[in-house]
């Protein structure tokens, strides 16, 4: 990067193994994978058959993808610094200098005034922390992360949050750590969790503005299809989400094809897609399956019976705080910590919730054990709570949709909670014919191997845990 005064001009190049050159644009995308794809010069065949030589394909992938990543957030920390000088020209922060800014980068990046709304606050919200900017620039954390961190720590007015700076500070640099391991959503409900331990109140301002942002957007391709997008309230979404699940659930294990047999083909996705469609327009909408088939109006199961779906939202709660003897935070399934205020709000609504008491020094549950392959109700709802989500790295199908895996197999492993895990049915079998290694590590974090020898480590649901070693 170099240019005269005011001006920063970027390139990216590109070379070979051979410290050649390359130009992108004139090089076809199959020609670059094979490039990507091919071993450094100076390195000798490996002995063996063709799968080393797949291999050793794949690591040179894996290397050339790990660096084009990190280039990528580095290029995004500039573009935050570019998006946050574009904005400077608004000194104060009234709603009219606020829209001259979005009218800007929307004018400039042509996007929606919603996209140029998220660039403008992940800027800010990354300037006003120079060490999270830093790890951003230094490809540490990608701007995802960088953004759930920064806002995490950020109050209306760019400082710490409510005075908290030390403590502030302190959560950075644990949530730096934290990221580099765990997905964007744990890293979210880890930060969560740890300001509610340390007592920091939820921001009224910040919680109204974005309650004020509330709203459904629809945006069409080219095929016929659109994708409808809704910012809500965390609680009004989970029970959305969670209502929408149950619906598409049920009627996918109750269709059935003209045999008789249940046609398990179809991904969840796209029943819930149905549900939603016919949880807003009604039971009459006609309902198109996806397939080559003649039949193009097949419906799911609840379209035809109109009966409605029960569901269970998991609303965790210390007996103390339910009793409103303190505020003590719970944990609404699927969302992570919430305050005592909210998850008492809940627990007394008048959806169904299950509640489940917990340890009130280190909120954990008791470990239980048993002869059987099958595990007892209280064991599989442990292990489930405990989980939180489907164990396979990066997969966030819950845990009550999961099968309960024994790690080493029974008999020879127990049907304990230190051998059971929540896997979802693909990962499951993926975990047993798909070639993966899966090794038990400290703190009942499972290590995955694949068969190229990528490697990544996942850890149960750790709120109550944590909560209760802080509290």
């Amino acid at each position: 990067m170099d240019g005269g005064p005011g001006v920063i001009s970027v390139e990216v190049i590109v070379r070979d193994g051979a410290g050649r050159r390359i130009d992108l644009a004139a090089t076809e995308v199959g020609g670059l994978v094979d490039l990507v794809r091919a071993r450094p010069p100076d390195e000798q065949a490996p002995p063996g058959s063709d799968l080393a030589l797949d291999v050793t394909a794949f690591g040179a992938a894996r290397l050339a993808l790990e660096a084009v990543e990190h280039a990528t957030r580095q290029v995004a920390a500039l573009r935050i610094a570019c998006v946050s000088a574009v904005a400077d020209h608004a000194q104060s922060r009234d709603a009219i200098a606020s829209d001259r800014v979005l009218d800007e980068l929307m004018a400039q990046l042509l996007v929606s005034r919603r996209s140029a709304q998220y660039a403008h606050r992940q800027a800010e919200s990354v300037r006003f922390w120079p060490r999270v900017w830093t790890a951003l620039a230094n490809g540490v954390i990608d701007t995802t992360r960088a953004a759930i961190l920064a806002d995490a720590v950020t109050d209306e007015d760019g400082a710490p949050r409510g005075g908290y700076a030390e403590e502030c500070a302190d959560l950075t640099e644990a949530g730096l750590a934290y990221g580099q391991e765990h997905t964007a959503r744990q890293l979210e409900r880890f930060l969560r969790r740890r300001l509610l331990a340390l007592g920091c109140p939820e921001r009224a301002r910040r919680r109204r503005r974005a309650l004020a942002e509330r709203g459904v957007w629809v945006a069409h391709d080219g095929e016929g299809m659109a994708e409808l997008t809704a910012r809500l309230s965390s609680e009004d979404a989970e029970r959305v989400y969670t209502t929408l699940r149950g619906i598409a659930l049920a009627d996918r294990n109750g269709e059935v094809d003209d045999d008789g047999c249940r046609d398990p083909v179809e991904p969840l996705d796209v029943w819930m897609a149905a549900a939603l469609v016919d949880a807003v327009l009604g039971c009459g909408s006609v309902w198109s399956w996806p397939s080559d088939t003649a039949d193009t109006t097949r419906r799911p199961s609840h379209g035809s019976t109109g009966q409605p779906v029960q569901t269970v939202v998991n609303v965790t709660i210390p007996i103390m705080s339910l009793a409103g003897l303190s505020d003590e935070p719970g944990v609404l399934n699927g969302f992570g910590a919430i305050s005592a205020d909210t998850a008492r709000r809940l627990a007394g609504g008048d959806a169904r919730w299950r509640h489940v008491l917990t340890c009130r020094t280190t909120g954990a549950l008791l470990d239980v054990g048993t002869l059987s392959y099958r595990p007892p109700a209280a064991l599989a709802r442990h292990v489930r709570l405990r989980d939180g989500t489907c164990r396979f790295p990066g997969c966030a199908v819950p845990a009550a949709e999961c099968d309960l895996d024994h790690l080493v197999p029974f008999p020879e492993g127990p049907t304990a909670a230190t051998n059971l895990h929540a896997l979802c049915r693909r990962h499951h079998g993926l975990k047993h014919e798909g070639g993966w290694r899966v090794d038990q590590v400290e703190a009942h974090g499972l290590r995955w191997t694949s068969p190229q020898g990528a490697t990544a480590t996942t850890w149960p649901d750790d709120t109550w845990t944590a909560l209760g070693a802080t509290g």
